[in-house]
């Protein structure tokens, strides 16, 4: 049989429209999140395996944090679901253990096209889910006999579990870190972990991809609210790099790109570019000791 070049080319290109295209995986995800930590780098060959070794070390806190995010159905990371760390705080499952009480609580409730990312693409400590209105339309979509009391309580359940699941995050960074309560720094690794996470998602869907990119938050309010987090590591010391951190923000603006997915991208740069060296200056120590090594 000759081969037909076209029929295969339509075969690969039906296969690669029938994949997903509106979020990271796990693996992608960590390796953003280890980017901005200042260490990973895909084009560092001989720093590789200074990369493997950071990301081995840091596994049990990334994947904490993503599947807090995320809604984790695969067993790739099973070493992590069954450590006395992850199970201290988190357990595999308990995203939809939460999501079956709303429903119990709310009958004929859905997430619907918008998926996990109702509930956990919120907004780290912002108060009100940021996702509010998607919230909403979704809501009364499915209960549209509910009223403005039965609204108000069950973005209560909402907010009371984000606060749980936040204090969670920033309680493990600091136990991972040995940071001795130091809330400030487990605040600033946690919040810029959990954003580039969400700025991951933004970078791989198109905006004509699948309705449950809706539900992502905006690059431009994930900007507007990474600096506090980037602050928070320069709490302690020297601010200059903070501030060249700010200066080069406000030349790095929504306006210069043509699409969330190009900004979004810009400040996972503008993260890897700047947190490394707050991180250097004021916890090089401490990363030592985890057995960390920068790698830029």
């Amino acid at each position: 049989m000759l081969f037909d070049s076209r029929r295969f080319i339509a075969l690969m290109l039906l296969f690669f429209c029938a994949v997903p295209l509106f979020a990271k995986d796990g693996d992608g995800h960590e390796k953003d999140q280890l980017k901005v930590l200042g260490l990973w780098e895909d084009s560092g060959w001989m720093s590789k395996s200074k990369c493997k070794k950071n990301r081995e070390i840091m596994r049990p806190l990334l994947v904490l944090y993503n599947d807090m995010i995320d809604d984790p159905n695969d067993d790739k990371n099973r070493d992590v679901h069954q450590s006395a760390f992850y199970k201290k705080y988190y357990h595999k499952g308990e995203d939809r253990e939460f999501y079956n009480l709303v429903k119990e609580r709310f009958p004929g409730f859905t997430w619907g096209k918008y998926t996990h990312r109702l509930f956990y693409h919120w907004g780290f400590e912002y108060g009100d889910p940021a996702n509010q209105d998607k919230l909403r339309v979704q809501f009364f979509r499915k209960l549209p006999n509910a009223s403005e009391q039965e609204w108000s309580d069950f973005i209560g359940i909402i907010q009371e579990e984000q606060g749980t699941r936040n204090k969670k995050t920033i309680a493990a960074t600091d136990e991972f870190f040995n940071l001795s309560g130091d809330r400030t720094f487990a605040r600033g690794i946690a919040g810029i972990c959990y954003y580039t996470h969400l700025l991951g998602d933004l970078v791989v869907h198109s905006t004509s991809s699948t309705d449950s990119a809706e539900a992502v938050l905006s690059s431009k309010f994930i900007a507007k609210n990474l600096d506090r987090y980037v602050k928070d590591l320069a709490t302690h010391g020297n601010q200059s790099e903070f501030q060249k951190y700010k200066a080069y923000h406000e030349k790095v603006t929504f306006a210069k790109y043509e699409s969330n997915e190009q900004y979004a991208q810009a400040m996972i740069d503008l993260l890897a570019e700047f947190v490394p060296q707050l991180l250097k200056r004021n916890l090089s120590e401490t990363f030592k000791k985890k057995g960390l090594e920068f790698v830029k």
